[in-house]
């Protein structure tokens, strides 16, 4: 994009949002009042349109880029999981394998929504989690 047209792109935005009435918004992107005064002005509109000079700054910020990509992948593995869970049902009540009929124990799986703590303290997300509980047979 060139200069000219992210200058445009900025002043029709900053119209936009003065038309709809939300100037704080406009001050929040670092235009001073007395200018959003001088904006609708016919001239300084032309000017500021025109002008082959860059009055606007972009920058991006990576980390915040990434942030976003790494939340996305991992809400997008979560819902994977969550309709795989929902898709197979419930898992059978209890199920005896050969090693627990010798030691006269039967296992139940259990599958668990929970909320696992993040280590960076970020919003935790649901997690399923297969949980395999010992049950004491028949004596």
């Amino acid at each position: 994009m060139s200069k000219s047209t992210l200058n445009e792109a900025v002043l029709s935005q900053l119209l936009d949002l003065m038309r709809n009435g939300q100037l704080q918004r406009c001050v929040e992107m670092g235009v001073e009042p007395e200018v959003l005064g001088q904006i609708q002005h016919p001239t300084v509109l032309s000017l500021l349109r025109n002008t082959p000079v860059s009055w606007v700054n972009v920058s991006i910020n990576s980390s915040m880029i990434l942030k976003l990509l790494t939340g996305a992948a991992r809400s997008e593995e979560e819902t994977r999981l969550i309709d795989r869970a929902i898709r197979l049902g419930p898992l059978p009540a209890c199920s005896t394998s050969s090693s627990g009929s010798h030691l006269k124990r039967s296992h139940c799986s259990v599958p668990l929504l929970g909320f696992e703590p993040r280590a960076d303290g970020g919003p935790s997300f649901p997690r399923i989690k297969t949980i395999i509980f010992g049950i004491a047979g028949p004596s």
